[in-house]
């Protein structure tokens, strides 16, 4: 793999395109109707079907709820994998950031859109986009999850604290394992209990996850 500063900097920058779009109502994804989690996931098959090629949805396992933790690996299987960097992209780990989410779709359909610069950086980056750490808390509009557990602070340096009750932290870790990428972006998102207010998204690490 090739450490490109200059490619980072190019999918942030789809990546800032993308959360300016999503702050727009749109009768896709945006407020203020967000899409219901299986329609989520009814969207990622939709496009692994419409292209085969350039995206594969991988099973990372279920919530404690028994929702599918799914994550989109999107890159150009043309080019050679060695010169390619890896990138992880997370959000909502916290249920009610439900923007966080609905920002990695638009980034995914960016990537997908054939623009030359989506074209580019699959050609470059492996992109790996884990949209909805937390499905059972996107159901509930719940930081936590089902028991009371919070993906995204509920961590020590060796991982998750209760990996048996984290399933969706512990999909995290093992991406993060696997793929040891040059860029993780982490978005997080506009909770759902405050209304008219400007948020910018976060584009890097959560800070909290000091096992990443």
């Amino acid at each position: 793999m090739k450490h490109s500063n200059r490619w980072a900097l190019l999918l942030l920058s789809l990546s800032l395109t993308t959360i300016s779009a999503g702050s727009t109502p749109t009768k896709d994804y945006g407020p203020p109707i967000y899409p219901s989690f299986e329609q989520l996931m009814e969207r990622l098959k939709e496009w692994e079907k419409e292209y085969p090629r350039f995206l594969k949805l991988r099973d990372l396992g279920k919530s404690l709820q028994g929702r599918p933790l799914v994550a989109a690996v999107l890159t150009d299987p043309d080019a050679p994998e060695q010169d390619k960097e890896h990138v992880l992209i997370t959000a909502q780990h916290c249920g009610g950031e439900r923007s966080g989410a609905t920002g990695v779709f638009y980034l995914m359909q960016k990537l997908l859109s054939g623009a030359p610069q989506a074209r580019e950086t699959l050609r470059r980056q492996v992109v790996v986009c884990f949209p909805v750490v937390n499905p059972d808390g996107y159901i509930s509009a719940s930081l936590r999850n089902s028991v009371g557990m919070d993906p995204y602070k509920d961590w020590t340096e060796q991982g998750p604290k209760d990996p048996a009750r984290l399933p969706g932290a512990v999909a995290v870790q093992t991406l993060m394992d696997e793929l040891q990428p040059e860029v993780h972006a982490d978005y997080h998102g506009n909770g759902m209990q405050f209304r008219g207010y400007i948020h910018v998204e976060d584009s890097a690490a959560a800070y909290s996850n000091v096992a990443l």
